[in-house]
């Protein structure tokens, strides 16, 4: 099945009083296509200092953005697009590789982020590769398949990518100094996940957090806790931290999470940057069971 993607800028606004059926909203300033030959996605964008826009997601074979052709290895491929203020494609990367006993293999960009400290553009999301690596750009290449982490510069060119093997990395957030933060989780029956540096790191099962230089060095890496996930952000020293818990015997960072038998419990935490190895402060919500 063909999907074609459409992305809109502009802005639309409702009052809150009684209005017509029909809302009142601006034209679109903007728009732009992406479509393939079967299911493409955009997942995430983010803008940066100047006003352009960087859009990620999957784009089939056969498919286009903007009205430009892209090349895909196998049936998907990540893609990262930049589009300036006024909706111009300034250039579109793609990255991956292909699997031939896997030839509808998904690959996708996941989360995207643009860090001012270092004017790069910080990609995760998933990849796949067989005999021939996945390529992310000249140089830049991740064996295996798994979740990846990559930095490209403003022009497009990836500067480098890391993999985690084992485990589905998530979301990622910078600090002030353009060090990233990768968060991911190792669900059963995986006994382990490997984050790739150098140096490589191994961290049990359950939900882990990563450290990256901004030329990405690994600086450290860990499990934080069991039964429970989420997604991260990062704001100056702090690394914050929302999910909730999804069994008994929930834990973060040491600190036991009091867990609702029926539905779990949601959690909001701030852990240090340094090594993550403290809850600054945290707060539970659940409801009564009944």
């Amino acid at each position: 099945m063909k999907t074609t993607i459409t992305l809109l800028a502009g802005s639309c606004m409702t009052s809150l009083l009684f209005l017509p059926l029909a809302a009142q909203c601006q034209e679109p300033e903007w728009w732009a296509h992406i479509a393939g030959q079967h299911s493409d996605l955009s997942t995430s964008m983010c803008k940066d200092d100047e006003g352009n826009i960087y859009v990620t997601g999957r784009i089939s074979e056969g498919g286009s953005i903007a009205g430009s052709p892209v090349s895909v290895s196998g049936a998907y491929d990540i893609y990262l697009a930049k589009f300036d203020a006024t909706g111009i494609l300034q250039w579109l990367s793609t990255a991956g590789g292909d699997i031939a006993w896997e030839p509808n293999g998904n690959e996708s960009g996941s989360h995207v982020l643009f860090d001012s400290a270092t004017q790069s553009i910080i990609l995760c999301g998933e990849y796949k590769s067989d005999s021939d690596p996945a390529v992310f750009g000249p140089g830049v290449e991740l064996t295996d398949q798994g979740s990846f982490l990559a930095s490209y510069n403003t022009a497009g060119v990836c500067q480098w990518a890391r993999s985690l093997a084992g485990g589905y990395g998530k979301t990622h957030g910078t600090d002030g100094s353009g060090n990233v933060y990768w968060y991911g989780i190792v669900l059963p029956p995986s006994f382990g996940a490997t984050f790739h540096g150098p140096p490589n790191i191994v961290v049990p099962q359950g939900p882990c957090l990563a450290k990256y230089s901004s030329d990405g060095q690994l600086l450290w890496a860990k499990n934080i806790g069991h039964h429970i996930d989420g997604r991260i952000t990062v704001h100056e020293d702090r690394i914050y931290f929302a999910g909730s818990t999804y069994s008994t015997g929930s834990v973060l960072l040491g600190e036991a999470i009091p867990h609702n038998a029926t539905t779990g419990v949601a959690v909001f935490a701030t852990l240090d940057t340094s090594s993550a190895t403290n809850v600054l402060w945290r707060c539970v919500f659940h409801s009564p069971v009944h």
